[in-house]
């Protein structure tokens, strides 16, 4: 088989609470996830404000159903909205099969994981456009110069 190198960066690995057994691997690189930030932004509050109405009433035996079935959903919409973001299954190896929307420090588990992920895409994406901003500024010098 022949290759094509195209020198990408490789995915970064990330064990999960020092757990080696649990990893996730992420293009911390992919400029891609400022469009896909911008498709989910909006859901995840809204799911974190939804969480925090639905724990603060207390329910009936009919409205606690209700509440625990769109608990679900939101679970259910929490990890498909954070495999699409960090484009890989970022969900099973820090979570498993438990919930996002369980509480850590008194945030849901979904909100503090685009918290803890999302600079790690910040700090790369600006690296590299600081070189292809200098590669670029060393081929227009001379227009510019003019």
């Amino acid at each position: 088989m022949n290759n094509l190198n195209f020198g990408l960066p490789k995915r970064k690995k990330f064990s999960i609470d020092g757990d080696e057994s649990r990893v996730i691997e992420l293009d911390t690189g992919d400029t891609g996830i400022m469009a896909r930030w911008g498709a989910v932004q909006e859901w995840i509050g809204n799911a974190a404000a939804e969480l925090d109405a639905l724990s603060d009433v207390e329910h009936n035996e009919e409205q606690a159903l209700l509440a625990s079935k769109r608990f679900a959903e939101i679970d259910a919409g929490a990890r498909e909205k954070l495999n699409f973001l960090f484009d890989t299954d970022v969900c099973t190896p820090i979570a498993g099969n438990g919930a996002l929307i369980r509480l850590v420090n008194g945030d849901p588990l979904f909100v503090l994981i685009v918290d803890t992920l999302l600079p790690l895409y910040e700090a790369d994406i600006k690296i590299e456009y600081e070189k292809s901003r200098k590669r670029i500024a060393k081929h227009t010098a001379k227009y510019a110069a003019k």
